[in-house]
């Protein structure tokens, strides 16, 4: 999992390397980074993406994204391409 700024190509933070039994530990991180982040902000857009390979995954940020757009009040697009899912969040 990577945090980047849109257009600047630096990570900000690389958090794979944190491994599969860590997954709950890791999600729930980035929940709540998100949400710190993003209450009560307007103008964001957040986008990530899951490999259509990885089933699980793909269950697990269609969850993500509707726990975080009802918690954050902010609107949510899911559009599945041939490789991979792309989410959305925006007010």
């Amino acid at each position: 999992v990577y945090f980047s700024k849109q257009g600047d190509g630096m990570s900000i933070s690389d958090i794979s390397h944190v491994g599969i039994k860590n997954a709950i530990t890791v999600f729930a991180t980035v929940g709540d980074y998100i949400m710190k982040k993003f209450r009560g902000k307007k103008g964001y857009v957040l986008h990530f993406t899951s490999d259509n390979s990885e089933p699980s995954r793909v269950k697990l940020y269609n969850r993500l994204i509707q726990f975080l757009s009802a918690k954050l009040s902010l609107k949510s697009m899911v559009t599945k391409g041939n490789i991979n899912t792309h989410y959305f969040l925006y007010s």
